[in-house]
């Protein structure tokens, strides 16, 4: 293989491996936005079932209270 060959072929690989690289860094990225995507998902569902049980909560007390005057 020619020197201009073997320098070719190596920046070529050099220029492979930077893709690579910057894929992977991307993909990770990517993941680590879905996983926090996914955790204010499950906040916002708890968040969502506790004002549901303390919606309900006031709504019984609500109605005891009013039960109580009659």
């Amino acid at each position: 293989m020619s020197r201009d060959a073997r320098g070719y072929a190596h920046a070529t690989l050099s220029a492979a491996r930077a893709r690579l690289e910057s894929a992977q860094d991307n993909a990770t990225a990517q993941l680590r936005a879905d996983q926090v995507c996914y955790r204010i998902a499950l906040d916002e569902q708890t968040a969502n079932e506790a004002l549901r049980r303390a919606t309900l909560a006031l709504d019984q007390l609500q109605q005891l209270q009013q039960a109580k005057r009659q």
